[in-house]
C-alpha cells in the first residue's frame, strides 16, 4: 500500500486500525511511516521555498489536508518569502522614525497578510525607497508600475514582517489609519514630520512661502499644531479632514530647519527646494 491511490482506497477498518476516523488523517499518518515525507524534506520544500502548502500537495498528489498533518506533527511554520532586519525596528531609531512618517502620509496595510507598502512616483521616490529597502536589509525587490502614458512611473517598496505590522497598528497606523492617525510618541518629531512632509505635504518657496498638508484625522493634526503654535488647522471645504497649514516666512523657516536637520533620509525635490529657502 505504497500509492496515495490505494492509501485513498484503503479500507475502514485498515484506516480504523491506524486509529483513524478521519481518512486524510489516515494518508498522512502512512505516509509519515514511508519516511518520504521526513521533516527535512518539509522544511527544503516548503518552509524555505515560495511554494504554499496547496501548491505543494498539488505536486506530491496529496490533499492540502494531509500537508498540514505534517507541518502540524513536525511544528514547522511557514518562512515569509520575503524577509526584513526586524532588529532595525526601533522608535529610538531616527531613520525608523523617518519611514513611521512616509508611512503615516503614503504608505498601506495589507488587510490580509503582514505586508506594509509604500509607493513613490519618479526616480527621486525610487532612489528613496531603494535607502530603505538597504536600511531594512530587505530580501523582497521594488516593483514598478507604469502610469498613463506622459507621467511618471511608480515604485513599491513592500516589507513583510509581524513585528513591524503590529507596531503599526499599536501605534494607529494600520489599515484603517486615515481618520485615525495620531501623532505616536517619539524622543523628537524632526525625522517622522520630515517623513510625512516627503509623503503627503508640500512645499512652496515663490512668492508666498508655505508648507502645507491635508489630513482625514483632525486629532493628528491638531498634535502637531501643539509643537508649532504658530501652524494653523482649519476644516477642508469639501472633505470631512482638515488643512495644516504654516505661512509665515520665518515660521516656515523655522519649520523646515528643524525636520531637515539630518537629510540622508529625505525625498530630493522637497529637500532642494527647502533648500533654496534656507540659504
Amino acid at each position: 500500500m505504497n500509492s496515495v491511490r490505494h492509501l485513498y482506497k484503503a479500507d475502514d477498518d485498515i484506516v480504523q486500525s491506524y486509529g483513524m476516523v478521519n481518512r486524510m488523517e489516515f494518508v498522512a499518518a502512512v505516509y509519515f511511516c514511508n519516511m518520504k515525507y521526513t521533516r527535512d524534506w518539509l522544511i527544503d520544500n516548503w518552509v524555505m521555498s515560495s511554494k504554499s502548502l496547496r501548491q505543494l500537495a498539488r505536486e506530491e498528489g496529496l490533499s492540502s489536508r494531509a500537508f498540514e498533518q505534517f507541518a502540524v506533527r513536525y511544528k514547522l511554520k511557514k518562512v515569509l518569502k520575503y524577509r526584513i532586519n526586524e532588529d532595525k525596528i526601533s522608535l529610538d531609531d531616527p531613520v525608523f522614525q523617518y519611514f513611521l512618517g512616509l508611512f503615516a502620509a503614503d504608505g498601506y496595510a495589507d488587510k490580509s497578510s503582514l505586508r506594509v507598502t509604500i509607493d513613490l512616483k519618479g526616480e527621486a521616490g525610487k532612489e528613496l525607497l531603494y535607502k530603505l529597502q538597504e536600511y531594512f536589509e530587505s530580501t523582497a525587490p521594488l516593483r514598478r508600475y507604469k502610469l498613463p502614458k506622459g507621467s511618471e512611473g511608480r515604485w513599491r517598496l513592500t516589507l513583510t514582517s509581524k513585528k513591524l505590522r503590529l507596531l503599526i497598528e499599536s501605534l494607529g497606523m494600520g489599515v484603517n489609519k486615515t481618520s485615525t492617525l495620531q501623532l505616536p510618541s517619539l524622543p523628537t518629531y524632526n525625522h517622522f514630520l520630515r517623513g510625512f512632509v516627503d509623503g503627503d505635504g508640500s512645499i512652496e518657496i515663490l512668492k508666498k512661502p508655505r508648507v502645507r498638508w491635508y489630513c482625514h484625522s483632525k486629532q493628528f493634526n491638531l498634535q502637531v499644531q501643539k509643537l508649532f503654535p504658530f501652524a494653523k488647522v482649519t476644516q477642508h471645504r469639501r472633505c470631512i479632514g482638515t488643512n495644516f497649514g504654516i505661512y509665515r516666512k520665518d515660521s516656515v523657516v523655522n519649520f523646515l530647519e528643524y525636520i531637515y536637520e539630518d537629510t540622508y533620509f529625505a525625498y530630493q525635490p522637497k529637500l532642494l527646494r527647502a533648500q533654496q529657502l534656507l540659504k
